[in-house]
This record gives structure tokens, sequence and C-alpha cells, in this order.
């Protein structure tokens, strides 16, 4: 298992998110990563994400922590291994952060458009 660190983001670090088709870019989820997405076949592998925890995995949002304001605590970790009810089993492995307190993920700022991720 793969020790988790918390620590304040700092102000004007990117990452990346998945969205699912339809989700606005201003009401972005928790988590993340700082790891290049290619497909959403590694977005199924390496960030394991489930498909009865988002269904749909087609759409990347880079996202910035801005300047100024109360700092925004992160958690980062490698993401363990995952059994999908559908896929099965899903390797994890990819690094992934999460954002700690809820209201800060309205401060996040969206950098460019989202982006379809290939299959």
């Amino acid at each position: 298992m793969t020790p988790s660190t918390s620590r304040i983001a700092q102000p004007g670090e990117e990452f990346n998110m998945v969205l699912s088709k339809g989700q606005s870019p201003s009401t972005p989820g928790a988590f993340g990563t700082f790891d290049d997405v290619p497909n959403q076949q590694f977005v199924r592998d390496q960030p394991a994400v489930r498909t009865d925890w988002k269904d749909d995995v087609s759409v990347l949002q880079r996202y910035r922590i801005p300047e100024g304001g109360d700092p925004i605590r992160i958690q980062e970790s490698i993401i363990g291994p995952q059994t999908d009810p559908t896929l099965g089993h899903l390797p994890g492995g990819a690094g992934q952060l999460e954002i700690l307190n809820y209201t800060d993920r309205a401060r996040l700022i969206p950098v460019g458009p989202p982006v379809e991720i290939p299959k």
C-alpha cells in the first residue's frame, strides 16, 4: 500500500481531471491526476476509474490552482488496484490527487476548453 501525502497545493499548479459528457467544467469532482491521460483505456486501467463510479470517461479538463485566497489542501497518492463489476481487474498505478475541501473545487480554474479523450 502506498502512503498518502497531504500538502498545500501551490498556486499555478495544473492537473488533469476526467469528466463525463455533459459534466460542466465549472463543477469539478474531487479527484484528478498530474499524469498525462492519453486515452480512455488509461483512465480505466491506471487511475482505475470503475464504471459504477463514472460510467463515461470521455472528457478531459485541465485545471489550475488559483493565486490568492485561502490555501487549497490536496492529498496525493498512487492509485491501488480496483475490481470493476463489469471490467474486472483494474491494475491502478497512476498518481492521484484529491481536493480535500469540497468548497475548494469551485475555486479551480479551467485551463482551456474540455477535450475529448480518445478511446
